[in-house]
């Protein structure tokens, strides 16, 4: 009974199944803890387990609760202590320049180059170093690219040389995960897993913070948001998003290798999914697509 559940989240060949491997990675520990918080998350009604553990199959694992409970397990609200996604549109408290878009561009530029051999000679590796450098040519100053580099390697999005995040050092090489690919391939463009960031999402805007705390506090109080309530957090967040973008635009951090023009892209493309539920996702070409 249990096995069927668990080939029903994890063996088909569908996204939902390459986000639960991919967060999980090569560790059967973790693949294990995932599969029990999903299977007893009160997200999750007892007659959809029944309806797959006995292969009736009326009632389908939807793709949008399980990322609720990826993101939230037991809890109202996701955090990036809760659950067993991140949010990558945060960034250091100690940073010097905030940016909502810095750990977005370092795992863009590291997942277009993973092909590149760095200075270690490995396939995808580069230096801190290196990427410091690579964010400094899109406005970013060097000690908060190494803060996000730190925060993305706990958040095991990217993995060190020296297969640790305990300790990193500028010298240490890092290459991103399938975690992380997932994560900005898949996730950025799921309007559940953009509507769940936006409590956890530092805001610089004091007005848009405003309209967002106050959509929250509501859900906060009935346990809900409606759906048109919903659409408006995601819509004025994709906003306050394209006018923090619109700012920091150069010549040099623009087009078809920006990170943030990428991400805003989806999310664009996420609304539009929501508010049409019954048109089929178009089938285009993505930057990147493995």
């Amino acid at each position: 009974m249990l096995f069927r559940s668990y080939s029903a989240l994890f063996d088909r060949r569908r996204n939902i199944s390459r986000v639960l491997e991919s967060i999980a990675g090569k560790d059967v520990r973790k693949a294990l803890e995932i599969f029990v918080a999903i299977i007893t998350s009160g997200y999750l009604s007892t007659s959809a387990i029944a309806s797959n553990t006995i292969g009736a199959g009326e009632i389908p694992l939807k793709e949008h609760t399980i990322l609720r409970i990826l993101m939230r397990t037991n809890r109202r609200f996701f955090s990036d202590g809760s659950g067993f996604v991140q949010n990558i549109f945060g960034y250091d408290p100690a940073s010097e320049k905030p940016d909502n878009f810095l750990l977005v561009e370092i795992l863009f530029f590291l997942f277009r180059n993973r092909k590149v051999i760095g200075l270690i000679n490995v396939e995808g590796y580069f230096t801190c170093r290196q990427v410091a450098d690579a964010m400094q040519k899109l406005g970013y100053v060097p000690n908060d690219v190494f803060l996000a580099i730190k925060r993305l390697a706990r958040a095991e999005l990217i993995v060190t040389d020296r297969m640790t995040a305990k300790q990193v050092d500028w010298e240490d090489s890092v290459r991103i995960l399938a975690a992380g690919w997932v994560h900005l391939r898949l996730l950025t463009e799921r309007f559940e897993y953009l509507y769940g960031c936006v409590p956890t999402t530092p805001v610089r805007d004091q007005r848009t913070a405003e309209q967002l705390a106050d959509l929250v506090k509501i859900e906060a109080q009935r346990g809900e948001l409606d759906f048109h309530q919903k659409i408006r957090m995601v819509e004025t967040f994709h906003k306050y998003l394209w006018s923090e973008r619109t700012k920091a635009r150069t010549p040099f951090n623009e087009g078809p290798d920006s990170g943030a023009d990428y991400v805003l892209a989806h999310i664009d493309s996420a609304i539009d999914q929501a508010r049409n539920s019954s048109k089929a996702r178009p089938a285009t070409e993505d930057a990147l697509d493995l």
